[in-house]
């Protein structure tokens, strides 16, 4: 257990140091990093208040997850499934009261939003700690957390320095990809659409998470227990099929709520109509759709090669695609495809604009020439006092065709005048 201590106060004091120095530079720059990620000012100012505080958050959750991991690796998960559930609940009741001014507190806006976020991750801390001073399984040693040694930093940094550069990695491509779609044409509506459709797809990966972490803590076990090679692999095998099984699960319901709840419900509840909309749907139905292969690569990446030990593969595995596929193609399309598909589109809208405006001419004429004939024909007839059947037919259908144009010009009683005309002159009903 002192070995453990030793780790985890290694972990937890180069994490407050590294999240120090975040928290630090978004509470000082909080406009210049948001003018970053967007090239709507605006947006950035309306942001800083939430940039300011929620730097802060990440240090007690940076404590908070290094406990937690740590209880898995003992086989103990569901500490972490309680504590984050805990948090997330007063998380979710804070922001309603801060936000919208409940129970008598103010209402802060996206201010207040951010600290709530703060004093659930305070409050996780909190909880974390005592459990942490009086757990049974994973007791912390205070002495060796606070004095870990040399040689824990040196070992700690050793086997834990291409992790921390592959998720360094992986998060800043994550942002840059953040940044390229927020200095497109249509940033404001893309972004107010991944903040809901981004946060709908992680309810669902949240669950692949869990099962990456799972899978990560059987294998271990596994090899610490000395399982042979081939067991490993049919266990790796075995826990593929699972995680690939499950994302496909979730993947259906997913895709089946998009039309029965998100769309009709969720989006509008955020005020995502139109294009917004449009990219909301859009995001939501392919990350879906992904849902498999993500959960199949946690469980891989994450799971099986990382707790295998293998570092190399794991990383390959993670970053080549973002950074070798994703960010070089999302950057091609949106900044440099996207200027000549627009004004290709402009082109097209002005098109027919310009058919639309001749046909809107065409109609007006036609129109003109049926008042002409109308009229022409119910002088006509109703001065020689009969009208044959088939002009009767043809005059009725040609009146409808000139009210159906919003003309209204005739009499309202024109096909009342004309069907009331005898069909045959009065002196052969005479003979």
């Amino acid at each position: 257990m002192e070995s453990i201590s030793r780790a985890i106060g290694v972990a937890a004091m180069l994490g407050t140091g590294i999240t120090l120095v975040l928290a630090l530079v978004l509470f000082l720059w909080p406009v210049q990093i948001m003018d970053l990620l967007s090239n709507k000012h605006e947006l950035s100012v309306l942001g800083a208040p939430y940039l300011k505080l929620i730097g802060f958050s990440y240090v007690f959750n940076m404590l908070s997850s290094i406990y937690v991991s740590a209880m898995r690796s003992a086989e103990n998960p569901g500490f972490g499934m309680k504590l984050f559930g805990v948090s997330t609940l007063l998380n979710t009741g804070m922001n309603y009261l801060l936000i919208f001014g409940k129970c008598g507190l103010p209402a802060l806006g996206i201010q207040g939003a951010a600290i709530a976020t703060l004093l659930s991750r305070v409050a996780e801390f909190l909880i974390c700690l005592v459990c942490a001073l009086r757990s049974r399984i994973l007791p912390l040693d205070l002495a060796a957390f606070f004095r870990p040694g040399w040689e824990m930093l040196r070992r700690f940094v050793k086997y834990s320095t291409p992790v921390i550069l592959n998720e360094t990695a992986w998060g800043l491509g994550n942002s840059l990809l953040t940044v390229i779609l927020g200095h497109t044409t249509v940033s404001v509506a893309y972004l107010a659409a991944d903040a809901v459709a981004g946060n709908l797809n992680r309810l669902f990966l949240v669950v692949c998470f869990g099962l990456g972490a799972a899978t990560a803590v059987m294998i271990g076990k596994a090899i610490g227990e000395g399982q042979s090679h081939d067991e490993l692999m049919d266990l790796s095998r075995t826990l593929s099929w699972v995680t690939i099984l499950v994302g496909a699960a979730l993947a259906v319901i997913a895709l089946a709520l998009v039309p029965l709840l998100f769309q009709p419900v969720v989006f509008p509840l955020f005020k995502l109509y139109d294009l917004s909309a449009h990219l909301a749907t859009t995001l939501a139905v392919t990350g879906f759709a992904c849902i498999p292969f993500h959960a199949y690569s946690i469980s891989a990446v994450t799971g099986i090669l990382r707790a295998g030990g293998d570092v190399f593969w794991s990383t390959a595995l993670d970053l080549a695609p973002q950074w070798l596929v994703a960010l070089p193609l999302t950057a091609l399309l949106a900044l440099v495809l996207w200027r000549p598909l627009k004004a290709a589109r402009r082109r097209r809208m002005e098109y027919r604009k310009t058919i639309m405006e001749k046909l809107d001419r065409i109609i007006d004429d036609v129109a003109d020439l049926q008042y002409e004939r109308l009229s022409q024909a119910h002088d006509f007839y109703t001065t020689r006092g009969w009208c044959p059947t088939s002009k009767k037919d043809q005059l009725c259908r040609m009146y409808k065709s000139y009210t159906s144009k919003g003309r209204n010009h005739l009499s309202a009683h024109y096909e009342q005048d004309i069907l009331s005309l005898p069909e045959t002159p009065a002196e052969k009903e005479e003979k």
